[in-house]
């Protein structure tokens, strides 16, 4: 069987036939596209909510940043912090608890809240506020924590209760 490349009559992408294949209407469910597949919802089909779909995002588009951000300010502790939630994300499905658990951790580093164990934190010591990394640190950590929230990781403050 030979296959030809037909344009649709759409502006969609060609249709893939095959030359003893009668151009007939049922041949249009029989087609293929090249890059578009039907989805069947099944048992296993399940949407993600918007908020973790902005925290995957952004944490795809910051991810040099992030680790950079990690190691600068934790050394090993925070590369091995950013390549297991690099590796969680990789996993299909929602969010694992450990993966959400780590998330924390990593904004916990990037807002120094665990700077109490200064021996961890060596590389810290030696910034200086001036230096111009630090305010790349702090859109960094802002823009996770924004992350975070929408997503509904870290909670958000009521200030109506105050």
């Amino acid at each position: 069987m030979r296959r030809e490349t037909k344009q649709s009559a759409t502006y969609g992408p060609p249709i893939l036939l095959t030359r003893d294949e009668p151009r007939t209407a049922t041949t249009k469910s029989r087609r293929t596209t090249m890059f578009h597949t039907k989805i069947q919802p099944g048992s296993d089909f399940r949407a993600m909510p918007t908020g973790e779909l902005a925290l995957r995002a952004y944490l795809s588009a910051h991810h040099e940043g992030l680790g950079q951000a990690a190691v600068l300010l934790a050394g090993r502790r925070g590369a091995r912090l950013v390549n297991a939630i690099r590796d969680g994300l990789g996993q299909p499905g929602p969010l694992t608890t450990r993966l959400r658990r780590r998330l924390l951790d990593l904004r916990g580093l990037l807002f120094l809240e665990h700077s109490d164990d200064w021996e961890e934190f060596a590389p810290v010591a030696m910034l200086e506020p001036d230096n111009p990394i630090v305010p790349e640190l702090c859109l960094l950590a802002d823009g996770l924590d924004d992350a975070l929230r929408s997503a509904g990781i870290f909670p958000t403050p009521d200030f109506r209760a105050a």
